[in-house]
């Protein structure tokens, strides 16, 4: 059974990117006879020498421990799943094609009987970064669960100290991820979170979030209001994938730029918007405009006629260190006027 110090685990979940927290409890550990000490011994010099022969010495030492360190996962997903730091899983990318078969059927029935199994081990106590590509299907169409058992599975477990969480990925095709109303308590630590799929947010409490960037399929009323209802208070990144959306949709967004109370918000991306016409005339005159460094509007139907209000309105527009018009309907003409007004701009060359 692993062995267990709270006060030396305490300095990890208080900075988890603090590698000396590491390092003083693996010789703790070490003391102890674990030999997840000398893994994280080892895996930190390799990591900070990039020595070959410190990083051969930490794969033996994982070689040498392989059921104590991994266990049972290491036959339900292949092994290039795991990225491991300091002798614990740091990251996990999930998909249906590294679900390891055995006798012909797999080993785990489902990704979300993975994801338990994961927050469940030891090794994964201070995972910080969980990444589940699928849309419940394998390539073969077969069911590998629900994105729902996922979110209940995090929910239930709680992870310590995730600072990353991406459910859904469109490569995948879309996923149903389903209600995250349950999940927030569990996913208090989160710094990043990207949703793609079709979801709800419920009552957002996300006290740490820094960036959220989410591709919802559709993009419905109910999600834009929970969006603009929930407190964001220290925001950085807002990257929303409307595409092809609903003018009420666009109605709450433009409520949403004229909030007071995300003082940290300063980087806002709306790529391949059908309706940035619309929210540049809005943002020219939002609140919201002062404090951001940089917009994106890129890959949209954004014509010469749409960038109208930012050349009428140059000095609110001046400060952003960029301005992303790329991919869009803006001719090389109307490019070069807004260039020579705002040096930053990023688009077609004149």
């Amino acid at each position: 059974m692993p062995v267990l110090n709270e006060a030396l685990e305490a300095a990890i979940l208080r900075d988890p990117d603090d590698l000396e927290a590491y390092a003083v409890y693996g010789d703790w550990l070490a003391e102890q006879g674990d030999p997840r000490g000398e893994l994280i011994a080892t895996q930190i010099a390799a990591d900070q020498t990039a020595d070959p022969e410190m990083q051969r010495a930490a794969l033996r030492v994982f070689s040498k421990h392989r059921d104590y360190f991994i266990g049972r996962l290491g036959s339900m997903i292949a092994a290039d799943s795991f990225t491991w730091r300091a002798g614990f899983i740091h990251r996990v990318v999930l998909s249906p094609d590294r679900l390891l078969i055995e006798d012909g059927a797999r080993v785990a029935s489902s990704l979300g009987e993975v994801v338990a199994a994961l927050l469940a081990h030891p090794s994964a106590r201070f995972l910080m970064e969980l990444v589940v590509r699928t849309n419940n299907h394998d390539l073969w169409n077969n069911t590998v669960g629900s994105q729902k058992d996922i979110v209940g599975a995090i929910a239930a477990a709680r992870p310590l100290v995730l600072r990353r969480l991406q459910l859904g990925d469109a490569a995948f095709g879309w996923a149903n991820i389903g209600s995250l109303d349950h999940a927030w308590p569990a996913l208090a630590p989160l710094h990043e979170l990207v949703l793609q799929g079709q979801f709800t947010l419920g009552a957002v409490v996300l006290p740490e979030l820094r960036t959220i960037d989410v591709w919802p399929n559709p993009f419905r009323k109910k999600l834009a209001r929970e969006l603009l209802e929930a407190p964001w208070p220290k925001l950085r990144t807002l990257s929303l994938h409307l595409g092809n959306c609903h003018d009420h949709v666009v109605r709450e967004l433009v409520a949403l730029l004229n909030r007071t109370d995300l003082p940290a918000l300063v980087d806002l991306r709306l790529p391949a918007f059908r309706h940035a016409q619309t929210l540049i005339e809005q943002l020219s005159r939002s609140p919201l405009l002062a404090r951001l460094q940089t917009l994106d509007l890129s890959h949209g139907s954004i014509s010469d006629h749409g960038v109208r209000p930012i050349l009428a309105n140059a000095d609110a527009f001046a400060h952003l260190s960029r301005l992303d018009l790329s991919d869009t309907a803006v001719t090389a003409k109307t490019f070069a006027r807004l260039r020579h007004v705002l040096p930053n701009v990023v688009g077609k060359s004149p």
